[in-house]
């Protein structure tokens, strides 16, 4: 079941290269890890890893779904060697904002583009993902167009198994 809930967020995160083929490989507490076959910035092939995961709960009046059907996620990949965070809310964030998120206590800035937001640099990813991998909740707030604050949660637990995999699975 895991595996189909996450085609349509799948396909939008695949779009940021081109994908040869992705596989479900399994879930860890909600965290569903798959594996996609992607060219690297010199056309080469190469296998990127992931885990995603829908939210536990969003503040009351945000959206569980686009009109367009895409749904909120949170997103761990591990690209090249590199872990790369991103997050989608299911409705446009506020244009030219910013959203955070919020790892436990400790707050990071992520710049937004329509309904995603992904962090300012590599070194930021890093910080995150590793944060994630320790904490326990995640949550992400912004403001959609109309001004309306939307917020998503996300239970950690589970994570740092799922990155574990991930990792098996980008070292073949």
């Amino acid at each position: 079941m895991i595996a189909a809930i996450f085609p349509a967020l799948l396909a939008l995160f695949l779009l940021a290269a081109p994908a040869f083929a992705q596989h479900y490989d399994q879930s860890f507490e909600g965290w569903a890890v798959y594996t996609v076959r992607q060219a690297d910035e010199g056309g080469r092939p190469r296998t990127v890893c992931y885990a995603a995961i829908l939210p536990n709960s969003a503040q009351p009046g945000a959206s569980q779904a686009s009109p367009g059907g895409e749904k909120p996620f949170l997103l761990l990949a591990l690209r090249g060697g590199k872990d790369e965070v991103n997050t989608a809310s299911g409705i446009p964030y506020k244009p030219g904002s910013d959203a955070t998120l919020e790892v436990d206590t400790t707050s990071y800035k992520l710049f937004t583009d329509g309904a995603r937001a992904w962090a300012y640099t590599s070194g930021q990813d890093a910080a995150i993902a590793a944060a994630l991998k320790k904490g326990s909740l995640a949550t992400v707030r912004a403001f959609g167009p109309d001004g309306k604050e939307i917020s998503h949660s996300y239970p950690l637990k589970g994570l740092s198994v799922a990155y574990q995999r991930m990792k098996q699975l980008c070292a073949k």
